[in-house]
């Protein structure tokens, strides 16, 4: 259930799964989709995915899951920031366990009716919602920026800088230099999705934040976006 915040409904719907649920595909009309991906063990889906569109707004998500006997709950605030396609703006961070290679024989009409795929110069990264990561294993970021003059000022020069903050005292622990995102622009869109791998293994156990922000050659630059993570010591086997 997603509401705005002050009681009205945005969506709502349910759903049920067995151990035998797999992706499935939905009439173009709607804008829910579902894919799952299973653990290495032959048991329930660990995963369970939406998209959807909202209009700009203060939100609320509720998720409750109940395998009959037992329930879970959990509830998060969601911001959907209004964008008029004229400023230079970045998206929020999302963190990655799991990419790939993206796959080079999925015709447009079999993406439309399931997940629009992020991919990144021909990576595609699964978001995660696990952000604890451990040390020894890869940490990676995926943001979107969204230069207009792209298409009126093909010379425009645009980077993204990216750190990382003690979560608890706010400082900077890691300043990463400018990355020129030229090499990630596709050609006839205004949209740049940029994935990059984040070394972290310096970094003591302990509870982080990573922020993204954008800068363009003509002056412009957008606010910090977020994501919090952890960093857990690699587990012995």
């Amino acid at each position: 259930m997603i509401d705005r915040q002050g009681g009205l409904t945005a969506l709502r719907f349910s759903d049920s799964l067995g151990s035998d649920f797999a992706p499935r595909s939905w009439p173009l009309k709607n804008p829910v989709v579902y894919s799952s991906e299973c653990g290495p063990w032959d048991g329930p889906p660990n995963r369970y995915e939406t998209e959807i569109s909202l209009a700009p707004g203060h939100y609320d998500l509720r998720l409750a899951l109940s395998d009959g006997t037992k329930f879970g709950r959990v509830e998060i605030p969601l911001d959907v920031e209004p964008y008029d396609g004229k400023e230079l703006a970045v998206s929020a961070p999302i963190l990655v366990h799991r990419f790939q290679k993206a796959p080079t024989d999925v015709t447009h009409e079999k993406l439309a009716v399931k997940f629009a795929p992020l991919v990144s110069k021909g990576i595609e990264v699964t978001p995660t919602a696990d952000t604890r990561f451990e040390k020894g294993k890869p940490l990676v970021t995926y943001f979107e920026i969204y230069e207009p003059l792209l298409a009126s000022q093909p010379g425009i020069k645009v980077q993204a800088h990216i750190r990382i903050l003690d979560a608890k005292k706010g400082t900077v622990v890691k300043n990463f230099g400018p990355v020129d995102v030229a090499s990630y622009e596709q050609q006839g869109s205004t949209t740049v999705p940029v994935a990059r791998k984040i070394p972290f293994d310096k970094l003591p156990k302990g509870k982080y934040r990573l922020e993204v922000q954008a800068t363009d050659s003509a002056g412009r630059n957008t606010p910090w976006h977020s994501v919090d993570f952890s960093v857990e010591n690699e587990k012995t086997r």
